[in-house]
């Protein structure tokens, strides 16, 4: 069977994309199909990401206008952090698309075809966009970002509606930069995360042990829970802004690139790539990678370096800019919208020498 576009890979990067094309082509919808190999997707993952505007109302499950940080509360004004709980978003752009669940074994372009062969058939397509990795992706560093969440019920009142924790250092760090992150969803229930930064995954009874020593014997109930890995690395970085017009393969998501390597931050960058790559393809122009400014690239390299070599610096480097930086422009930073002075300004907050060795070693 043959199709304009098939999208391999049904998560957030995917379905962006298919809205993305349906919006600026309805005559797109029957030319589009999904190859999925889950039947079913559930509450796998939350979303969270800052905006000026929501403009994602209709998919945002809640947003916060502060964060709390050693006791002190900060806002976060002009933005608002914001979560999408992925079982939402997935029934929300559910059966506007055929969706093919079976497993991708093999995608090949032949041409100005594409063959992708599953488990049950072979399908062709003028384009195929990946989520999933087509090929083995060979990644000089196994650093990641590693997660155990629970959506937890207590019996008292213990939050304030309004503020998050982004990164709470209080657990012990154990020879590496771990934090619990914690999202209030009522004034009794909260997503109380545990996140560590290494080279191996946490495991769930290290997240698990951390989370309990954090809320001290504080009894509560489990209502749901997530867990995940991302990757922290810069080899998954684009080299160029535009793929070769010959290319029809694109790969999208994390293995696009639009995973930003130092935080692991992704939804809205996959969204901004995907409307890029609709307004290409409906145009006939060059189809666009996530290819990023050289300085925020530098800058990444620089901390993902020293997180490596000395990971209990993270606590240090994490609360300086918390502490001594108005937040609004620590976010500004992270979507990578600041300017030389305002990156001055952060950067003379933070431990020089530590920054300046990782700084000549990337260079060297």
């Amino acid at each position: 069977m043959h199709h304009h576009i098939l999208i391999l890979g049904g998560g957030a990067a995917g379905r962006w994309l298919g809205e993305a094309l349906v919006n600026k082509r309805p005559d797109l919808l029957n030319k589009i199909a999904y190859i999925e190999k889950d039947n079913q997707k559930v509450n796998d993952r939350t979303w969270c990401f800052w905006e000026k505007e929501n403009n994602l109302g209709g998919y945002t499950t809640r947003n916060w206008m502060h964060n709390r940080h050693n006791d002190k509360r900060y806002s976060l004004y002009p933005y608002t952090y914001q979560m999408i709980r992925s079982s939402d978003f997935y029934e929300k752009t559910l059966n506007k698309h055929t969706i093919i669940h079976e497993e991708v074994l093999h995608c090949e372009q032949r041409g100005d075809v594409v063959y992708v062969q599953t488990n049950k058939s072979t399908y062709t397509a003028d384009y195929v966009m990946t989520s999933v990795p087509v090929e083995p992706i060979k990644l000089s560093s196994t650093f990641c970002q590693s997660f155990y969440g629970l959506y937890l019920e207590f019996a008292e009142p213990l939050f304030d509606e309004q503020e998050i924790r982004m990164m709470d250092f209080s657990i012990p760090q154990q020879s590496y930069t771990q934090f619990v992150y914690v999202l209030p969803l009522s004034k009794t229930q909260a997503l109380v995360e545990v996140t560590r930064f290494a080279d191996a995954p946490i495991s769930e009874q290290e997240a698990m042990a951390l989370r309990d020593q954090y809320l001290q014997g504080i009894h509560y109930t489990i209502l749901d829970k997530e867990s995940g890995s991302i990757p922290m690395t810069p080899d998954l970085d684009a080299k160029r802004k535009h793929h070769h017009r010959d290319l029809r393969v694109i790969p999208i998501g994390t293995v696009g690139g639009a995973t930003k390597p130092s935080t692991g931050y992704t939804f809205l960058r996959a969204k901004a790539h995907a409307e890029n790559i609709a307004y290409a393809l409906v145009n006939g122009k060059a189809i666009p990678t996530t290819y990023r400014n050289w300085r925020f690239r530098f800058y990444d390299r620089l901390l993902l370096d020293i997180l490596k070599r000395f990971p209990v610096s993270g606590k240090d480097i994490f609360s300086r800019l918390f502490e001594r930086v108005p937040h609004a422009l620590v976010l500004k930073f992270l979507d990578e919208q600041t300017n030389f002075l305002e990156e001055w300004r952060i950067f003379k907050v933070l431990p020089k020498s530590i920054f300046l060795k990782a700084a000549l070693r990337d260079l060297l």
